[in-house]
């Protein structure tokens, strides 16, 4: 009897240290698996973190480049027509960010400006209307070094332009060319001249028994942004044209 029951406790022992190992070799196992489970995802995290910032690395870089594209076409500091113009214009598509040539940009721009007139003037004549003129006009604040608008010749109309048969030349009195022709003649010695009824230029020239085109009259305008004086001397037989002297000296003027 007492050897059965040393039997059984020998059993139970050897059973407990089995169920030890067994438990010792699967706290080891879980641990392996944790540990490659935390591995795995340790890289996951690096991978995805290291493609992150290669994409803001990627986004900052090409940000720059856009920006250098843009002061290299807007030839900020010359660098674009004196440095990469000579080294790029001969390069295809990257030879697109260099700043236009302005010989180009007006060939094309004058180019253009000719279809456009020419379109102006079929459009008038489909439209049956055949007495519409191109005259050479003022550009006013688009500026610009030519200008031309479209004038309906009418008895009744409310501007003056000046049209010459023989050579076509047309143009609005504001624009139009001034040929004067000057005679020569013989100065005089400057002498004071009192005249204190006489209030025109006309009436000036009748009382000195001289024509108004040997005399000189002054004529007072005033800038429209700081009333500032601005006088015109011009032939006492002319008349000033204020398109041209607004053009001449950059500024709104009023009389």
């Amino acid at each position: 009897m007492a050897d059965n029951i040393e039997l059984e406790k020998k059993k139970i022992q050897e059973e407990k240290k089995k169920l030890k190992r067994e438990q010792d070799a699967q706290r080891k196992e879980a641990k392996k698996k944790a540990k490659a489970l935390a591995r795995q995802e340790a890289e996951l995290d690096d991978s995805g973190s290291g493609f992150s910032t290669f994409m803001v690395t990627l986004f900052i870089i090409l940000i720059w480049i856009a920006i250098l594209c843009i002061l290299v076409k807007l030839d900020v500091g010359g660098f674009g027509s004196n440095v990469l113009t000579p080294i790029l214009k001969d390069v295809p598509v990257i030879n697109r960010i260099l700043p236009a040539d302005p010989t180009t940009e007006t060939e094309d721009l004058e180019a253009y400006y000719d279809v456009c007139y020419h379109a102006y003037e079929r459009i008038f004549a489909r439209c049956g209307v055949p007495e519409v003129v191109a005259v050479k006009s003022d550009s006013g604040m688009m500026g610009g070094r030519v200008s031309h608008e479209f004038m309906l010749l009418t008895d009744i109309g409310e501007d003056t332009i000046v049209i010459c048969p023989e050579c076509g030349y047309r143009s609005n009195m504001e624009a139009a060319d001034c040929i004067v022709e000057n005679e020569a003649v013989e100065v005089e010695d400057m002498v004071e001249v009192h005249t204190p009824t006489q209030k025109t230029i006309e009436e000036v020239c009748s009382f000195l028994g001289v024509p108004a085109s040997r005399s000189c009259k002054a004529v007072l305008y005033q800038r429209n942004e700081d009333d500032s004086l601005v006088i015109a001397f011009i032939r006492g037989d002319l008349d000033v044209n204020e398109t041209k002297l607004r053009n001449t000296i950059g500024a709104e003027i009023h009389p």
